[in-house]
């Protein structure tokens, strides 16, 4: 299968007026696990964790060097300032990008994943450990939300025979 690059990725996104995607330079991959506390304090604990181990970001985050690296992460700007991360783990086998975290600036939060053309889909109870404001470490539900990439005929529908109906319900199949 042929991958699209980094630069194809950010250029296909439907993004806001005055947003921007791009790579980060190594300088920034330094810098970016204050910047990720910063913007999102919980991600101290859990999944999201790595992400604050530069050593992890400089080995793992695809770049111009190390293009076939699984791990693809982006800068989100506004008006060519920083306001946020984006990462997407590769899964060759099944064909697929996976969001692995993302994160804004809090002054960059109303309505950007709408504006990208994501659609809050449901949540996954108990998915990750979070850090909260108290300072205890609670299993988490997570957001999830979903854009679709390929056309309808590309992508294959459960049978609704094939659901019980608790999922039929979830899934809101007639």
């Amino acid at each position: 299968m042929h991958w699209p690059t980094f630069p194809d990725c950010a250029a296909a996104a439907a993004l806001p007026d005055g947003v921007t995607l791009r790579a980060w330079t190594p300088a920034e991959l330094d810098a970016l696990p204050a910047r990720l506390v910063e913007w999102s304090p919980s991600i101290t604990v859990g999944a999201e964790s790595a992400f604050l181990d530069a050593r992890f970001l400089h080995t793992q985050v695809a770049t111009a060097e190390a293009p076939d690296r699984d791990l693809f992460a982006f800068a989100i700007c506004r008006d060519d300032v920083v306001v946020g991360f984006q990462a997407f783990q590769r899964d060759r086998g099944a064909r697929a990008l996976h969001g692995r975290l993302g994160v804004l600036a809090p002054e960059a939060r109303s309505g950007f994943l709408g504006a990208l053309g994501f659609i809050l889909r449901g949540l996954v109870p108990g998915f990750d450990r979070d850090l909260q404001g108290d300072g205890r470490v609670l299993r988490v539900s997570e957001a999830l939300y979903a854009t679709p990439l390929l056309r309808p005929v590309s992508s294959l529908w459960p049978d609704e025979a094939t659901l019980t109906s608790k999922t039929r319900e979830v899934l809101a199949v007639p």
